[in-house]
């Protein structure tokens, strides 16, 4: 009695996995007509009847976020970098600048309304 119901068990998965082998060979066969005919296409193409490619499809980027204009000259964005860690280093403390050459005057100016000193007792 078992072996009966086994046997139509085989036949059932017989007939489906036949069923998908075919379905398979119908997808293919489309996939391998659609490609015969579009490689026909382009090769009766003429070049006058085609379009141009412009800059966005040449370059495929994609979504991509939009960045500063410093972010595109590496030399630049770096030169930036380095000024503004100057900056920060110099206003930490004293910056110990070495004298080149005699004196050559305030560098920054002597600005009038600023009085910084102590101011003494008499």
């Amino acid at each position: 009695h078992q072996e009966v119901e086994e046997d139509g068990e085989d036949d059932i998965y017989t007939t489906i996995k036949n069923q998908k082998e075919k379905k398979k060979q119908i997808h293919q066969n489309k996939k391998l007509a659609e490609e015969a005919e579009f490689n026909d296409e382009m090769e009766n193409a003429t070049n006058e009847n085609m379009r141009t490619i412009n800059y966005k499809i040449l370059k495929n980027k994609g979504l991509i976020r939009k960045r500063k204009k410093i972010n595109r000259n590496a030399r630049v964005k770096l030169r930036k970098k380095f000024d503004t860690a100057v900056v920060k280093l110099k206003s930490k403390g004293k910056y110990i600048r070495t004298q080149k050459s005699a004196y050559e005057g305030e560098l920054t100016g002597i600005k009038a309304n600023i009085k910084r000193g102590v101011h003494l007792k008499v």
